[in-house]
């Protein structure tokens, strides 16, 4: 028997978010590891206000937007999405969706640093935090 509404739906599931920090004028990779040859796709919102904006369908990545974004495809099932030049704008969510029978999705939040970064310290034996200041030239 033929299932009326299994084209109709798409059930997802999502299996992890990640968090990844750059700075302003570098190249960022953000992870997407799947267990299939499946292309995926890449999508991109900068805020929960702000529309979805497709990077990569199907393992291609759109015309628009080819020169910043590539994949990393460094091994079987590697499609980390590379983001290069990458500016304050490019902070957001960004959603990798492997289609398998069920839409997997793999979730990172990109936040972008401008020209001062904060570093954090914590030494072993005080067990205080230091924080310093370092501008980026």
């Amino acid at each position: 028997m033929k299932c009326s509404l299994c084209n109709t739906f798409t059930a997802l599931a999502t299996v992890g978010r990640r968090t990844v920090a750059a700075l302003m004028g570098s190249t960022v990779s953000l992870p997407c590891t799947t267990t299939h040859r499946t292309p995926v796709d890449w999508d991109y919102q900068r805020s929960e206000k702000d529309d979805v904006k497709k990077i990569c369908t199907a393992g291609t990545i759109r015309d628009w937007s080819s020169k910043r974004y590539g994949l990393s495809r460094k091994f079987f099932g590697d499609f980390s999405l590379l983001i290069f030049n990458v500016t304050v704008e490019d902070t957001g969510e960004y959603t990798c969706t492997e289609d398998v029978g069920v839409g997997v999705q793999h979730r990172v939040h990109l936040t972008v640093h401008g020209s001062y970064i904060y570093i954090f310290i914590r030494t072993n034996c005080s067990h205080k935090t230091n924080k310093a200041t370092h501008k980026i030239n």
